[in-house]
């Protein structure tokens, strides 16, 4: 048994590969919530060729709040995904579990934030914002992609470690 497979798994979760990928999708989450910022902030003005309706949306009373721009907020929380998605090797799943646990936190919370704040567009502002669902796409995709399999395995290993 290879010692980068975790016990049960076919696959290893910690792959560098579908972290790359995860890293280089979680960068492109990263430029988009800073572009959102920007605006929230209104140091540049939107951009939105379909609906025309970012400013209503990050200028909402939804938005406000928030004591901080809810746009920034994501582009921490996408920032601690790029910066935890590269810590370790392709045996972190078992070196370093609760990196692992906090990265795979990370993604859960960008993809809960994402389809909240698609709900919140849709049912109570009845307006959208395209980077905004650009962007709660990229959550979601992040999670679909990750499946949390590196956090099983890693709460696995923590479970090992403790008995």
């Amino acid at each position: 048994m290879s010692p980068l497979l975790p016990p049960g798994f076919t696959h290893n979760p910690s792959s560098l590969q579908l972290r790359r990928w995860l890293v280089g999708l979680a960068c492109a989450g990263l430029a988009v919530a800073t572009f959102l910022t920007l605006v929230q902030l209104r140091v540049i003005g939107s951009w939105d060729p379909v609906f025309g309706t970012t400013e209503d949306v990050l200028h909402s009373w939804v938005s406000e709040l928030f004591p901080v721009p809810d746009a920034l907020l994501g582009a921490l929380i996408y920032l601690s995904e790029v910066v935890l998605g590269s810590i370790g090797g392709a045996d972190r799943w078992r070196t370093h579990p609760w990196v692992v646990l906090a990265f795979e936190a990370a993604l859960l919370a960008t993809a809960t934030a994402g389809i909240a704040l698609t709900l919140v567009q849709a049912f109570v502002l009845h307006t959208y914002c395209l980077l905004c669902l650009v962007q709660a796409a990229i959550g979601v995709t992040l999670l679909t992609v990750s499946r949390l399999q590196e956090a099983r395995a890693a709460l696995a290993q923590l479970r090992r470690l403790r008995r």
